[in-house]
């Protein structure tokens, strides 16, 4: 598993901004930042993550949210126009904002 560059300071402002966010998903959004239009497969295999624990994750961050999780809007899911079960993630306009404040700091 790579380590969060994010500051402690950073973790908490993402904390404060939203209390229900995990470790985990803290780890995915940085690492999407990092590597837009990455899939869940890569996530999978890059945090040693299960389908599920990944995919629960995305759809969280992302516009669906997860049984009573609400969504987090952080990332957008875009379809991959070879396979359509597979889909790109990337950081949507609020969670591109959130690490433009981070930068700013």
């Amino acid at each position: 598993m790579i380590k969060s560059s994010l500051s402690s300071m950073q973790i908490l402002e993402l904390v404060r901004i939203n209390p229900d966010i995990t470790g985990k998903q803290i780890l995915i959004l940085q690492y999407i930042m990092e590597n837009e239009g990455t899939t869940v497969n890569e996530i999978m295999k890059r945090f040693d993550f299960t389908q599920t624990v990944a995919t629960r994750a995305t759809r969280t961050l992302g516009e669906f949210g997860y049984g009573s999780k609400d969504p987090l809007f952080l990332i957008e899911h875009k379809i991959n126009p070879e396979d359509k079960r597979s889909k790109y993630l990337y950081l949507s306009d609020s969670g591109k904002k959130i690490f433009e404040r981070f930068n700013k700091k």
